[in-house]
């Protein structure tokens, strides 16, 4: 098993939305989260579709897809976390680069 490093002060935290986005009604509230990992230390980096809401997700398939991996790949990503749920994750599942995933 591969244990992560833990985070640390300076780290890069990259948020994307493989489900849902969040909706404008929570702005505020995400802004004020976003605002406190920061205060703590943290870099952030937020997916293009994060504040989207498209029918429940954030965006089709394919993009959030592309949008994890993406974050993934990057060097200086020490972590991804979504904003929340995960409902809709299994349809992307399938366009997944479990290759890639298995050798970072």
């Amino acid at each position: 098993m591969k244990y992560p490093k833990l985070l640390c002060k300076g780290d890069t935290i990259g948020i994307c939305a493989p489900s849902s986005g969040v909706s404008d009604d929570l702005f505020p509230r995400w802004e004020n989260a976003i605002a406190n990992v920061k205060a703590l230390g943290y870099n952030v980096i937020e997916s293009a579709t994060v504040r989207n809401r498209v029918k429940c997700a954030s965006a089709d398939p394919v993009t959030r897809a592309a949008e994890f991996m993406s974050l993934y790949e990057r060097p200086d990503v020490a972590a991804i976390i979504p904003p929340w749920g995960g409902e809709f994750l299994m349809e992307i599942l399938p366009l997944m680069d479990f290759e890639m995933l298995a050798v970072l």
